[in-house]
């Protein structure tokens, strides 16, 4: 065999393992990534809110706060049902049980804060359909 047609082997064959094994490494994908952007309830944007999410079967907690766009991001959530709370002074915390993320999903949700003050809870039942 001359070089030429040995490195075209062998680069032919790096190619085909690639291929092989690529398959199966996106089917281990165990995370999920939940996108929000938080408005009051005339769907004016809300930044600085604190957003915090907990896996109901493990309690691990997340945290993060919305950007000056009213959005936030919780990448690399472990698959599951999650409760989510979100507040910012002078609104009723949003109080919600039930979001279940499963493997691979990005999830994007809109939430709206109703005026009141943070004693005050609105809870809500995740039944919509998410948002893919």
């Amino acid at each position: 065999m001359t070089t030429s047609v040995r490195v075209l082997t062998i680069t032919l064959l790096i190619a085909a393992t690639i291929a092989l094994f690529s398959g199966s490494a996106r089917a281990q994908v165990t995370i999920a990534t939940l996108y929000g952007v938080v408005q009051d309830t005339s769907g004016a944007i809300l930044p600085g809110v604190s957003v915090v999410v907990t896996h109901e079967g493990t309690n691990l907690t997340r945290e993060t706060v919305s950007d000056a766009r009213g959005e936030f991001a919780l990448p690399a959530l472990p698959a599951g049902p999650y409760a989510i709370k979100i507040e910012l002074a002078g609104f009723k915390t949003y109080d919600s049980r039930g979001l279940t993320l499963s493997a691979g999903q990005t999830v994007r949700q809109t939430y709206a804060l109703e005026v009141g003050t943070l004693a005050e809870t609105v809870t809500v039942a995740e039944s919509a359909p998410l948002v893919q």
